[in-house]
């Protein structure tokens, strides 16, 4: 293989990888990669709108969604399906549920539980990182 086939191979392998990353469509990605411009990655989309209380506001309807507190800032949210290779995004929702407003400064982390495959586990800590009950918005991305 010569060194200008080798460059033009690894720039498409890093223009699919970033074109993936950045969120383009998986025909424009193949198309980039020099594959079939039809073939499609399914993409699952979850999310979970939570109180602070562990009350479950709203999720993608019929989903089979659902959450709970199980300790101060600690909750679990539970998806209806495995989300073991997911991604997760978190965010504190100062308005969740429409309920009283809550200062939104904090700090949240999301990650899949070791022992139950289709739970996302979330906690929430205020400025100063204790531990805090805050509503909080959590989305799952599958492949």
């Amino acid at each position: 293989m010569s060194l200008i086939s080798l460059l033009r191979r690894t720039a498409r392998s890093r223009l699919a990888v970033a074109a993936l990353t950045a969120g383009i469509t998986a025909p424009l990605a193949g198309s980039i990669a020099g594959g079939s411009a039809s073939a499609a990655v399914p993409r699952h989309k979850l999310f979970a709108v939570v109180k602070a209380d562990g009350t479950l506001v709203r999720s993608l309807p019929g989903a089979g969604v659902a959450s709970s507190r199980q300790q101060a800032g600690f909750y679990s949210v539970t998806f209806p399906q495995n989300v073991s290779g997911c991604g997760f995004a978190a965010t504190i929702d100062g308005q969740a549920g429409l309920g009283p407003e809550v200062d939104p400064v904090g700090f949240i982390n999301a990650g899949a539980s070791n022992q139950d495959s289709t739970k996302v586990f979330v906690d929430t800590k205020d400025k100063t990182g204790t531990a805090a009950d805050k509503p909080f918005d959590v989305v799952v991305i599958c492949p």
